[in-house]
């Protein structure tokens, strides 16, 4: 005997969610949320408190290094370049 067509409206709250879950299909590996680049140069108030909390201090705040021509090291052997 074949089954009688019930329409979706008339059948019981359970019979649609089965078939309404039936109906959808996953979109697997892909997300079809649009997401976007961070601008890398405008300001960043969440980077600059990171910055501040890490006590890492900007180049231009830390004081210049000495130049010491004696730590230059020849790369063929252990003399040194001014010598």
């Amino acid at each position: 005997m074949k089954k009688s067509f019930i329409p979706i409206s008339k059948q019981s709250k359970k019979a649609q969610k089965t078939y309404h879950s039936g109906q959808r299909s996953t979109w697997g590996i892909l997300n079809p949320a649009t997401r976007t680049m961070p601008n890398g140069k405008a300001y960043n108030r969440k980077k600059q408190k990171a910055n501040d909390r890490s006590g890492r201090e900007s180049s231009f705040d830390s004081p210049p290094l000495s130049f010491c021509p004696f730590l230059l090291i020849n790369p063929r052997g252990s003399k040194n370049i001014l010598s």
